[in-house]
């Protein structure tokens, strides 16, 4: 560019005026090498300060400061001349003060006039630079002003055709748009055209025509395509088709999972992966079918006036004159005719849940490959993550599953239903909780029933899934199977605190013992048909035994009769001595009955083992100081018999005495 201009120098404002500085950068960038050095050095000229006499111009002004003649208010900084004035006025002698002015001004004059003789030539040739820069700064001026025509010339030659390029930019951008409309609209008319071919086809064309209409919702996803006439005359037809489809897929699922039908549930599982709407609909079916068994689970226990046994009247019903539910043999009948329709219920429908997740394992996906059970799982993965945040209290009312299949997570929730419902019914209405607490065995047996049923449809291999759902249903039943477990102790505890009563000394007789054995043996009898509720009733057993124990060892004699052995014959025993005694055999004879109704069963034994011990232990505890006494006193007799001289024919009566004894042994 003509003027050497150097780029990124700005020009000055013209509002402000140039520094000396500024205007030397200025115009060292803009004129040419030799008027640049011409210009520096007239500026260097000028900008020279002599160093000559200046040392004698200060030391004037210290002198002037420090000659106490009056000239201090002169060296401040704020220096007020009326100020000054009025002092001077207001002070003895005006004279001398004016005098002393005088003679201050003519010194500095005089100090003047010697700077300037001494330094004549440099303020000559600092003239001569300030005409120098003078012209600088008009050159630059100058120059300034052409780069700013150039700058506006440049503008003007850009500006046009960059509006021309942002114009022409935003047509292509609606063009593209226009073309991409178009493009979809041609896409949406002819999938309207295909989508009316596969209608006619019926139900063996609805997953073709789910596929169909999820490729139109994908065209109308991220491009809106309302206010398109061609768009608009389909839309309609599209949204109940879409509407039609859903609900005749929703239609097959249900039969194909009542009639156990794998093409109908595979071709409603695979309209629903079309469709995005795979696991909202088995979540429903899930849903659907986890309802109906907790509707029939709560009319199981809705009694009324007119319910109950096909009967009319409130017995029948078992609800009394005032309402409340009681007890009555039709009642219970009907409970029982109900719990079975109940569990049907819950068979049928965990049947289908598991038919649903065999068509979701099989079933693949023809684009990914992968099976429906896992794209779910994934989808079902997302969505915990999503919801993690979650508070404790959202979470506290989330269920836990089984296991990670829908099956375990649909059976977990049935028996958590089933656990509450029962529950529930038995908080409003007290009279059911009996049934359930005198029969819990039937109510355990119609359980097992029904895991006995769902077993037997189950693959090879499950075995730990079905003990898996033992466990979780019989987890659901432990309110009743505590009260059961707590009535069955009292009947085992009852008739042994009858035949201990407080304070007797009388041991119980034999038959009044087998009473009590008879007792535990129809207890672990009814248990019988259920392993786990025989151990916890064998438990009790055990609880019993050493009651039994423990009653007595509190009715044993501890004075010292009990063990004295009569040695004569004829002569009676103690009576502390037969109270032990019966006592022993009694324990032994309740401890030999609860061996002999457990032999069979390892794990019930075991939960007995202890109790045995301590019937042991009591056992041994009254024979073993009886068996030492026996023994003492039959070693004395021999001793005595050695002494003897039978042939002296000794003392009569100490050999009659002798023979006594032998004969008594």
């Amino acid at each position: 560019m003509p003027g050497g201009v150097v780029r990124g120098a700005s020009p000055p404002s013209p509002a402000s005026p140039l520094s000396l500085t500024s205007a030397t950068q200025l115009a060292s960038s803009s004129l040419s090498p030799a008027d640049a050095a011409t210009s520096d050095a007239a500026i260097n000229a000028a900008a020279d300060v002599p160093n000559g006499d200046d040392a004698a111009g200060y030391q004037l002004l210290e002198e002037l400061r420090a000659s106490g003649s009056g000239y201090e208010p002169f060296f401040e900084q704020q220096f007020d001349a009326s100020r000054y004035a009025n002092t001077i006025i207001q002070g003895t002698s005006i004279a001398d003060s004016l005098a002393a002015l005088n003679a201050g001004i003519q010194r500095l004059e005089d100090q003047v006039h010697t700077q300037v003789v001494a330094h004549h030539e440099d303020l000559l040739a600092r003239a001569a630079g300030i005409e120098t820069l003078d012209d600088v700064l008009r050159m630059v001026t100058t120059r300034v002003d052409g780069l700013r025509k150039s700058t506006a010339r440049i503008r003007d030659k850009l500006e046009k055709p960059y509006d021309k390029i942002v114009t022409r930019n935003a047509q292509l951008a609606r063009l593209q748009v226009a073309c991409e409309i178009l493009r979809r609209t041609l896409r949406y008319l002819y999938l309207a055209r295909r989508l009316r071919e596969q209608l006619r086809g019926g139900t063996r064309e609805i997953a073709k025509a789910a596929h169909t209409l999820s490729e139109i919702q994908g065209l109308t996803a991220d491009v809106d395509l309302a206010g398109v006439e061609a768009v608009d005359a389909e839309a309609a037809f599209v949204f109940q088709t879409r509407r039609s489809v859903e609900q005749q897929a929703k239609q097959m699922l249900g039969n194909g999972l009542e009639a156990q039908s794998q093409a109908q549930v595979a071709t409603a599982l695979q309209v629903f992966r079309n469709l995005g709407l795979l696991r909202e609909q088995v979540d429903d079916a899930l849903a659907t079918r986890l309802a109906r068994v907790r509707t029939t689970a709560e009319a199981t226990f809705v009694f009324d006036a007119g319910s109950g046994g096909g009967g009319k009247n409130s017995s029948a019903s078992g609800m009394d004159a005032s309402g409340v539910v009681s007890a009555t043999p039709a009642m219970r009948a009907a409970l029982w005719t109900r719990l079975d329709k109940l569990m049907n219920t819950v068979y049928t429908s965990v049947v289908q849940v598991r038919h649903l997740e065999r068509m979701l394992v099989k079933k693949r996906d023809p684009s990914t490959q992968q099976t429906f059970n896992d794209l779910l799982a994934a989808e079902r993965r997302a969505s915990a993550t999503a919801d993690a945040p979650r508070s404790a209290a959202d979470t506290a009312d989330t269920p836990t599953t089984l296991d990670d299949t829908i099956a375990g997570e649909f059976w977990g929730n049935v028996a958590r239903c089933l656990g509450k419902v029962f529950a529930d019914a038995c908080r409003a209405t007290p009279g059911l909780m009996k049934p359930f607490e005198s029969e819990f065995p039937k109510l355990l047996r119609i359980c097992n029933d029904l895991c006995n049923r769902l077993e037997a449809k189950s693959p090879a291999g499950s075995r730990a899934v079905a003990a898996a759902e033992r466990a979780t249903l019989r987890k659901s039943l432990e309110v009743f199977e505590n009260a059961y477990l707590s009535s069955s102790l009292s009947r085992m505890f009852d008739p042994v605190h009858v035949i201990f009563p407080e304070g007797g000394n009388h041991p119980p007789p034999a038959n009044e013992v087998a009473a009590v054995c008879m007792t535990l043996k129809k207890e672990l009898e009814v248990a019988a048909s259920d392993a786990p509720l025989l151990v916890a009733v064998a438990k009790n057993v055990a609880k019993t035994l050493k009651l039994f124990c423990v009653k007595a060892e509190n009715m044993q004699a501890t004075d010292p009769s009990a063990l004295s052995v009569p040695m004569v014959p004829g002569q009676p025993a103690p009576d502390a001595l037969r109270r032990n005694v019966a006592l022993t055999n009694r324990v032994h004879q309740v401890r030999s009955a609860v061996q002999a109704l457990l032999a069979d069963t390892k794990d019930a034994e075991a939960a007995v083992a202890d109790a045995v011990a301590t019937a042991n232990g009591f056992v041994s505890g009254v024979l073993h100081p009886l068996l030492d006494t026996v023994a003492r006193q039959l070693a004395d007799t021999i001793a005595d018999m050695h002494a003897v001289d039978f042939g002296r024919g000794g003392d009569g009566a100490q050999a009659g005495g002798m023979g006594v004894i032998v004969g008594s042994g």
